[in-house]
Formats: structure tokens, sequence, C-alpha cells
């Protein structure tokens, strides 16, 4: 297995690539404490908390994967999925924001983040005829 990049231009590339970093954590701890590497890798190690925050922000990240599969598809059109596969994440990351990280104000402001970016998309989506069309 080996990590994998993030790529600005895929879609989901910063989920796997958490997501494999995260298979691998036992791994990349245990090069980062070998003595050859402590020196220069060290400030590299990821601590216990910081692993936390990887995993609530993969748990996020795979909301927004599991909408956007809904568009991929390779043989037949999917723009009548445009808008369920927008309100599925915002739906889902307002209640983890009410819910599991209302008390911690750095992943509400992550999750809002997303939901205004979404809302945004959803605004632009009600402005063109194309849904009602496809529908």
């Amino acid at each position: 297995l080996e990590l994998i990049l993030d790529v600005r231009t895929r879609w989901s590339s910063t989920y796997f690539m958490l997501r494999r970093a995260l298979e691998l954590r036992t791994s990349l701890d245990s090069v980062l404490l070998f003595p050859d590497h402590a020196d220069k890798l060290a400030k590299f190690r990821i601590t216990q908390e910081g692993w936390t925050r990887l995993e609530q922000i993969a748990e996020i990240l795979s909301i927004a994967h599991r909408g956007q599969q809904a568009l991929s598809a390779d043989s037949h059109p999917t723009l009548h999925l445009a808008i369920p596969a927008l309100e599925y994440p915002m739906s889902e990351w307002e209640q983890l924001e009410d819910g599991k990280y209302a008390n911690d104000p750095d992943m509400c402001a992550v999750l809002r983040a997303g939901i205004d970016k979404l809302g945004a998309y959803y605004l632009k989506m009600e402005k063109t005829d194309a849904y009602g069309i496809a529908m």
C-alpha cells in the first residue's frame, strides 16, 4: 500500500488520501520513530489529537464523496440527481453541526464552510431551467 496524494482536480482525492493515511497510521507512526529518521522526520509526527481530527475530517468528506458518487455515471445522464446530490451532504453536515460537533467550534466551522459552498451551488442551480428540463 502506498500513500495517496491529494489532487485538486480530482473529486474525493482528499478523502481517499486521508482514508489511506488512517489505514497506514501505525506504519507511519513507526517509521517516524526509527532512530535514523528521528532528527529529520520527527517534526512531521501526527499527535493523537491530530489523528482524531483527521478521522473527523475523513468522516465529513465521506459524506461529500457519497453525494458526488450519485452524479458519477459512465453510461447514463445524471442531471436529475443534482439537487439530491447537493441536499444529501448539506443535510448530513447540518445534523453533525447540530449534534456530534455542536461543542466543537473548529469542526462546526469546517461543516459550515461546506454547507455554505453547497448552498451557493444550489442557488446557481435554481437560476437555470436545466434541472427542470432533465426531470
